[in-house]
């Protein structure tokens, strides 16, 4: 199941402002449904997936939903698995979000 399940609940939410996932493996399948699921939700403010060994396509897919994240102010990826072609993909999702406070992207190999 992984987090589809919490992928499926976080695209009809409407309250919650704040995602601490770090730690869990959320993997590249994992980051691609949360990123499905990100595109819909217009409530958070902080999302965290640290150390969740995220690579390159899950990384992309998650970063291709930002420009939809309207009020996220805070982007955790530390300890993952950025590399170049995922690194582009994000700074063009970054490019114009005026929300965005802090994006961590320390300790990625």
């Amino acid at each position: 199941a992984g987090v589809r399940p919490l992928a499926a609940a976080l695209a009809q939410n409407d309250t919650l402002e704040s995602m601490d996932l770090g730690g869990n493996l959320v993997l590249d399948e994992g980051a691609r449904r949360l990123g499905e699921a990100l595109a819909r939700n217009t409530t958070l403010k902080s999302v965290n997936l640290e150390g969740n060994k995220i690579r390159g396509p899950g990384l992309v897919q998650l970063a291709s939903t930002l420009p939809a994240q309207h009020g996220l102010e805070r982007l955790d990826l530390e300890g993952n698995w950025l590399r170049d072609t995922a690194a582009l993909g994000l700074a063009e999702a970054l490019r114009g979000k005026s929300s965005l406070r802090h994006v961590g992207l320390a300790m990625n190999a």
